[in-house]
């Protein structure tokens, strides 16, 4: 039975978009264990399908002392159980993990559901956060053992264009998708008043600020 880790920044985050996944590959008799940063305790329910562990990474590190001990953590998780691959999503976990996978030579997904602010350099600090970010990408992908996802063309050509990746190994998707048995339209609101729905989280950069001066607008 091969064995798959899957690295997911937090959990809430892995119900959402990745469990189907992890469900999936337990179907075609692959070990899945899979790590995340919890914020509530889940006990019992997902241990007769795979295996849910507290993450060695957390959302945000609050010291360079911090950082090092979730690397060095995270190094010992892969030495020990030697999994055939390592499934990382979201930057931290794929800067980290892709690191340790290409130390141990171990085969690598980093699925990118965004670049994010890491891709953002408006200041000298953001600047060279992006240098080391770019840098350490390139190494892990780099690697004949390492594969990208990619969930827009935008991210795509940018890892390709910046010589992080190139074109044969990095895979476009079309976003995480949507169980549509799960999340149907309510019928109950074709006879309502006409409204426009924002999906996104309440930060600047979403352009919720825009959506705002478009609603007093129309």
């Amino acid at each position: 039975m091969k064995k798959v880790f899957m690295f997911v920044n937090v959990d809430w985050f892995f119900l959402s978009h990745r469990l189907p996944i992890a469900k999936a590959a337990v179907a075609n008799n692959i070990e899945m264990i899979v790590y995340t940063d919890f914020t509530k305790d889940h006990g019992e329910t997902f241990n007769k399908e795979f295996v849910l562990h507290q993450s060695p990474l957390r959302r945000v590190s609050k010291s360079l002392f911090h950082l090092i001990f979730e690397i060095f953590n995270s190094f010992l998780i892969i030495i020990k159980g030697r999994p055939d691959l390592i499934h990382a999503v979201t930057i931290k976990p794929i800067l980290i993990l892709g690191v340790v996978a290409r130390l141990t030579s171990t085969p690598f997904v980093g699925a990118i559901s965004g670049l994010g602010p890491a891709f953002v350099a408006d200041s000298w600090l953001s600047k060279l956060r992006l240098k080391i970010v770019v840098s350490v990408f390139k190494f892990v992908f780099r690697s004949s053992k390492a594969r990208a996802i990619c969930q827009s063309a935008s991210d795509r050509d940018t890892l390709i264009s910046v010589g992080v990746t190139s074109t044969e190994k990095v895979v476009l998707i079309n976003g995480s998708g949507v169980d549509v048995d799960l999340y149907s339209p309510n019928k109950k609101l074709v006879d309502c008043d006409p409204y426009v729905l924002m999906a996104s989280r309440m930060l600047g950069d979403k352009g919720v600020r825009e959506f705002c001066l478009a609603a007093k607008i129309v």
